[in-house]
């Protein structure tokens, strides 16, 4: 649980091994005139950015994003960047999740051309009873500025508009579109204050839409064209969304209307060939793996992952909860009720809620791990109910109340605190962030707390930990808890997988597998051959299932179907 350095914050260690990457580029003429952004997908520990030998700038938050405006410096023609890479930043004492410490660039590294005006961003919000609402930003305009007869800050933006266009699977543009919507010259105050400056937002109703689960991943594709007032279409961006509701209802979790049942794992990041450098390959099997073992959920611990695995998860159909990069372990609370570190704790849920947003398979975002609380969670909930008000938000440690979690999210309880804890609070849902530890000979006896997410309407299931083993592979070797990247006994932390490092299945995978299942049979009366077969599927039925059936004595079957 301590550091992998000497801990004395906010100070870092004199011997700070750091990595350089460098590479020459060759900006196109055709490039001319664009704005260019160097994206980082993830720098662990941070990212300083130099092109021609002159400062960019630095970007901390080892698992999201950095970009760097490049325009004024990577003219057309040839240019050197070089990305700097210190192992341990002060970003670092607020990522003391238990794992292997690996560093460097982990994610994909993309060079992007936009034109000078352009779309920056979009927001898509998709209820199940097929009410749309998108809002799309483009890039503020120079030289507009202007005050109207209010005495009021305003643009003049005349002309300027944002088409959308919604698509199905097969490519098929849905009736009622296209639409434009014309970008709006200020952001009220009163009355209809949806409209933003620079941006344009569109509400429609989309008929005979296919609602999105994880057992029914129906995803559509929105097309933005911002359109100039001569009628030039100057940028295109698309994203892929589905159409899905959240509610607590009675203190239930409903989507779509429907009490939904958690059947979830927590997952690392990790390949043993190249640490925290995964694939999109690695990615699908992942997930592929997790639905043959009837898992639908996934708790991104502890920090948001690639960019890649919400896209997966969209498409596959697994629910997740996207978790904040923060934890602080190896100090306790300390800077959870240091108000130093308060706007730290919330640049890093406001940049994975921003990033992340669009995707349908995303249930609730978490405020961390592990950093007990503080007012610092205190506002990072305020600030994402705010920006988002379609999710439920989620933290564990220091038990907060209903002012922080929407969820009860205990990890290990016992069933009868389950129960008691239930009785106390009749407002909100329980989903155990995490259960079930899977370490050596582990993860037996689970049937107790499947029965009782039957039982209980608000206990809802719950994360098991957790998903595959990670020791790395080092000159042919698997090897785990080496003290050159970690601190002692970090091996009980490394090899806790329901899975091997190959995604093959433990002993006790075979134990959740049955018991997650979305069917369930039930012997009535064995010697008559009576039994039940129960749906347990969120939103299909048993179409297309084919029911196999044998009586065996010692092996030997009598009789079959």
């Amino acid at each position: 649980l301590e550091y992998p350095f000497h801990a004395d914050p906010p100070h870092l260690p004199a011997a700070n091994p750091t990595g350089v990457y460098r590479r020459w580029i060759e900006v196109p003429a055709a490039w001319a005139g664009h704005r260019l952004a160097l994206h980082l997908g993830a720098a662990d520990g941070a990212a300083q950015v130099w092109v021609d030998g002159q400062l960019v700038g630095y970007g901390e938050d080892s698992k999201l994003p950095s970009e760097f405006d490049i325009t004024a410096q990577a003219t057309p023609g040839r240019h050197l960047i070089a990305v700097v890479v210190p192992r341990f930043c002060t970003g670092s004492y607020l990522e003391k999740q238990d794992y292997w410490h690996l560093s460097g660039l982990q994610r994909d590294i993309w060079l992007i051309a936009k034109p000078p005006v352009h779309l920056r961003d979009w927001t898509v919000r998709a209820e199940a009873d097929g009410r749309l609402m998108v809002r799309a930003w483009m890039s503020p305009l120079r030289n507009v500025a202007t005050i109207d007869s209010n005495g009021l800050l305003t643009y003049v933006v005349d002309g300027w508009r944002i088409a959308m266009r919604v698509l199905d699977a097969a490519g098929t543009m849905l009736p009622g579109f296209p639409i434009e919507v014309p970008i709006a010259p200020n952001s009220p105050m009163y009355g209809d204050t949806r409209p933003e400056a620079f941006a344009a937002f569109c509400e429609t109703t989309v008929t005979g839409i296919r609602t999105w689960s994880a057992e029914t991943p129906t995803l559509y594709t929105l097309v933005l064209s911002l359109i100039a007032p001569d009628g030039t279409a100057v940028d295109h961006e698309s994203c892929r969304f589905g159409f899905r509701s959240l509610a607590v209802r009675d203190g239930v979790l409903l989507l779509n209307g429907s009490r939904l049942v958690v059947r979830g794992v927590n997952r690392h990041e990790f390949n043993p060939a190249r640490g925290r450098a995964v694939t999109v390959a690695d990615i699908r099997a992942d997930l592929v793996a997790m639905k043959q073992l009837n898992f639908n959920s996934v708790r991104t611990c502890h920090y948001p992952d690639d960019v890649r695995f919400y896209d997966l998860c969209d498409e596959l159909g697994m629910y997740v909860i996207d978790e904040t990069n923060v934890e602080t372990h190896g100090v306790y609370a300390l800077f959870s009720k240091d108000p130093t570190w308060a706007n730290a704790y919330l640049d890093r849920a406001i940049r994975m809620v921003l990033r992340d947003r669009n995707h349908p398979s995303i249930i609730a975002w978490s405020l961390g791990n592990e950093s007990y609380y503080g007012p610092h969670h205190a506002a990072m909930a305020a600030w994402i109910r705010a920006t988002d008000p379609t999710r439920l938000v989620q933290y564990e440690s220091g038990h907060p109340g209903a002012s922080v979690t929407d969820i009860m999210t205990p990890m290990y309880a016992d069933l009868k605190w389950v129960r008691d804890e239930l009785t106390r609070d009749l407002t909100r849902p329980m989903i155990m962030c995490e259960y079930a530890y899977g370490k050596g000979n582990s993860t037996g006896n689970v049937d107790e707390f499947w029965d009782l997410v039957e039982e209980l309407p608000r206990f809802q299931g719950g994360f098991m930990w957790d998903w595959a083993d990670k020791p790395l592979l080092l000159n042919g070797r698997l090897v785990y808890g080496t003290p050159r990247h970690e601190p002692k006994n970090v091996e009980r932390m490394c090899l806790n997988g329901i899975v091997g490092h190959d995604l093959v299945p433990h002993p006790g995978a075979w134990e959740l597998k049955r018991v997650q299942a979305p069917v369930r049979v039930l012997v009535l009366d064995a010697a008559s051959g009576r039994v039940c077969i129960r749906n347990r599927f969120h939103a299909r039925s048993t179409a297309g299932l084919v029911l196999s059936w044998r009586v065996a004595i010692d092996g030997v079957e009598l009789i079959g179907g």
